[in-house]
């Protein structure tokens, strides 16, 4: 991934070397000074057609100027850049999505998806260059058979998405992914998680859930509970019966 505050000193430094201006940069960019200033600053890069340009300007190669030392980032923008029909692969979307265009990156990113099944954990990169209703479409038709990146991906996603997308989680005996993600679920969400779980004959772990459920679930899980005459269960909900 880019690091923009490296590559803002890198143009900094290449272009005083030159001796450049700012605005002598932006004029041969056909950009204003102030993207100049924000390129330098770290506060936003430059559009990924303008990358190679600039490299020239400053007198770099594209890797040196993007700091890309094991040359990932770099074969990214050059195959974007040169095979603008060639699907990318999803890491090669995650290198270049923060220089992409929004509809050139949703367009890059339906290829990707109609040419490889991308998981959670690869949503994460692209999740705060997508808009919010696109980003809910990848989450359906995502490989969720590992739910890795859950949380770094929950803030992107409407209460209802993630509804859905946690109901549809493989939850592990020490409830933690739940548990962590119970206060922004739906009480209809929960109780379909804990009758899920109740079902899955996982009452034991409900108790760390126990804050954020219904009166109904709770009476439920006592029920199931008392019947299994699970004592130190009952003991960790009675405060909440």
């Amino acid at each position: 991934m880019f690091n923009m505050n490296k590559i803002g000193k890198t143009i900094k430094e290449a272009r005083t070397k030159k001796n450049m201006t700012q605005l002598e940069l932006a004029d041969r960019m056909g950009v204003s000074y102030q993207a100049v200033s924000n390129w330098e600053r770290g506060n936003s890069m430059p559009d990924i057609a303008k990358i190679p340009d600039l490299a020239r300007q400053l007198d770099l190669d594209v890797k040196e100027l993007l700091g890309d030392e094991d040359g990932q980032v770099t074969e990214a923008v050059r195959k974007t850049i040169d095979e603008p029909e060639a699907p990318l692969s999803a890491e090669e979307l995650a290198e270049v999505a923060p220089i992409l265009p929004p509809e050139e990156l949703k367009e890059k990113t339906e290829k990707t998806v109609q040419n490889e099944k991308i998981d959670l954990k690869a949503l994460i990169p692209l999740a705060p260059f997508l808009d919010d209703e696109y980003m809910e479409e990848l989450i359906k038709s995502a490989d969720l058979s590992d739910m890795d990146g859950i949380f770094e991906i929950a803030p992107f996603l409407s209460d209802k998405a993630l509804d859905d997308l946690v109901t549809k989680m493989n939850i592990n005996d020490d409830f933690s992914d739940i548990a962590g993600l119970a206060p922004f679920l739906s009480d209809k969400a929960l109780d379909d998680i804990a009758d899920r779980l109740i079902n899955e004959g996982k009452t034991s772990g409900l108790a760390e859930l126990a804050p954020f459920l219904s009166g109904d679930s709770i009476r439920r899980i006592a029920e199931v509970l008392l019947r299994n005459k699970d004592i130190e269960g009952l003991s960790q909900i009675k405060v909440f019966l």
